[in-house]
């Protein structure tokens, strides 16, 4: 449950409550698309620029990406030097003692799972003048994975007595 709400709090509240806040934004329409939130004016200057601009040339994204492979890679090896030491997993979705290879093939789809979601949060964003929906779009995901799975992975360390 504490997954749920904190994903929902830092996905779906944080970026609501920053649009509330900018002064660019029309308060009585926050959910709407960004022309129809940002003067003329605003949107020559910063997105016109930015249309032809490739997600994959993005120095943000690709540290993004970083962490969340890091991170699953690292709740991975955790699980796995876990379960050779005799441990019971407490993920349903892989059992409580699953293979090497199903572990390391839930990790390769929740990572191809949360890069996706990801770019798309970066595409999404990375057009907006206001620097926290850009940051939201960068950071979210991320944060998200680095929150959960981190957070597995040092359980899972310390179970083993690795800290």
């Amino acid at each position: 449950m504490r997954k749920i709400l904190m994903f929902l709090v830092v996905c779906v509240l944080a970026p609501a409550l920053l649009s509330a806040q900018e002064h660019r934004r029309q308060f009585k329409k926050p959910w709407t698309w960004l022309e129809s939130n940002v003067s003329q004016a605003d949107y020559d200057v910063w997105v016109q620029p930015r249309l032809h601009q490739h997600w994959y040339k993005s120095k943000t994204l690709w540290v993004g990406v970083a962490v969340i492979g890091g991170t699953l890679a690292a709740d991975a090896h955790s699980t796995s030097v876990g379960q050779g030491r005799g441990l019971v997993e407490g993920n349903s979705i892989l059992g409580q003692h699953p293979s090497n290879g199903k572990i390391a093939g839930i990790s390769l789809l929740d990572f191809g799972i949360q890069f996706g979601l990801h770019v798309a949060a970066h595409q999404v964003e990375h057009l907006d003048p206001s620097w926290q929906w850009r940051t939201a779009g960068d950071w979210a995901i991320p944060a998200e994975v680095l929150s959960i799975n981190g957070r597995n992975a040092i359980h899972n360390y310390r179970k083993d007595g690795v800290f």
